[in-house]
């Protein structure tokens, strides 16, 4: 990604190889090292990007080669800057804007809190508000140790804070003051085991707690499976009473899935044309600047295609800035028909792909069954069904 950024900054140009024997010209340029990307057949010949001082070496390559080359394109912010030189505001609006991205840069946009279990985001966020820390705020003004220390004072369930800053990120990092028991702790907090679907048990294996349907039951999902009750044992004898516990064990069960898929036999698909049409945007602190590509899309069925590059960090320092390249095809509307055939091969295709979604990876699948149950001049109806074997029993606190 860094090296896209730099050959932006720098230049770079498309360029065009043409001749019988393209690929010798690539052979002999990466054995003298010279670099490019992005190499694709077009009808002309091969293309390719490179740098600026690149292109002043591949002459003789060429020569060697047999082959022609061409400049395609001109691109990054040299050329940028050359055709914007003829337009003094442009040009003021350049300056203004490099000016603009390092006074960004002294400046906090985002905070991130890490450690917190049970105290609200928000909370955090607006006592860090009160002692001076939010977004938009100046870095040199900010005393990041005395904020941290101030904020466990105003926080009392927070027993520690740390806070640095990373560019235009601040990191707060805490650790709640666990005022609980052990046995109060949320992973040991009593509760039951419950069906979190439909199914007829297979089998139950109860590690704590008191199981309350055995293999062959029919549950409905949120039925309590094992209930977190235990009697207290003293002295190696059963006390009186019940005790709450927090419930485990495993419930297999047998569960059945259902869906229906149509798939057309007639689809409405877009082609691309071969017209394109290019936008260049910069994103800076969430404000999109077009730099090339001005009006609207001249085409009205297209296709677009983002590709974005950021600056990497420089000395811990975030950029907020983004490098966008809009590419828009223009497309056009074309009706494909399928045999019925084809249109049930898909249909199933498509049937076990959202099935898979659906279905644990642990499941245990003992039968499948596939059907047409509507079929007409426009479409195909298909129903799967499933039968498997999972694991239902999930946490249910009270």
């Amino acid at each position: 990604m860094l090296f896209r950024v730099i050959f932006f900054l720098l230049g770079y140009l498309e360029v065009l190889v043409s001749g019988k024997r393209p690929e010798r010209f690539v052979n002999l340029a990466l054995a003298n090292n010279i670099y490019f990307w992005n190499v694709r057949w077009s009808r002309d010949g091969l293309r390719l990007y490179m740098g600026l001082w690149a292109f002043r070496g591949i002459r003789s390559t060429a020569r060697r080669a047999r082959c022609r080359v061409r400049i395609v394109s001109k691109r990054g912010l040299p050329f940028l800057l050359k055709r914007a030189a003829a337009r003094r505001v442009l040009a003021a609006g350049g300056v203004a804007l490099i000016a603009l991205f390092y006074a960004v840069t002294s400046f906090v946009w985002f905070i991130e809190i890490h450690g917190l279990k049970t105290v609200e985001r928000e909370r955090v966020l607006l006592t860090l508000g009160k002692l001076g820390l939010y977004p938009g705020v100046y870095k040199g003004s900010l005393d990041l140790d005395q904020i941290a220390s101030r904020l466990t004072a105003e926080m009392n369930e927070l027993g520690w804070a740390g806070i640095h800053a990373r560019g235009t990120k601040v990191i707060v990092e805490v650790a709640e003051r666990s005022l609980l028991l052990p046995s109060q702790r949320p992973d040991e907090a009593p509760g039951d085991i419950v069906a979190s679907k439909d199914g007829v048990v297979e089998s139950i294996l109860v590690l704590r707690g008191e199981g309350l349907v055995r293999p062959g039951d029919t549950v409905r999902q949120g039925q309590v499976l094992i209930k977190g009750l235990m009697n207290p044992w003293i002295d190696g004898e059963a006390g009186s009473g019940s005790m709450p516990v927090r419930a485990r064990g495993v419930i297999k069960a047998r569960v059945w899935y259902d869906l229906y898929v149509e798939v057309p036999l007639r689809q409405d698909k877009p082609v691309r044309t071969g017209r394109s049409w290019s936008r260049m945007v910069v994103r800076l602190a969430g404000k999109n600047i077009i730099i090339r590509g001005f009006g609207g899309v001249p085409f009205k069925d297209y296709q677009l295609e983002e590709s974005v590059v950021r600056p990497e960090e420089w000395r811990k320092t975030v950029f907020p800035v983004e490098f966008i390249t809009q590419l828009y095809y223009e497309v056009k509307r074309q009706i494909d028909t399928i045999s019925e055939v084809e249109a049930i091969k898909r249909a199933e295709a498509e049937a076990r792909r959202k099935m898979m979604r659906r279905i644990p990876v642990s499941a245990r699948i003992h039968r499948e069954d596939i059907r047409v149950v509507q079929r007409n001049s426009s479409f195909i109806g298909l129903r799967m069904t499933v039968e498997a074997e999972e694991d239902i029993g999930v946490f249910g606190r009270r």
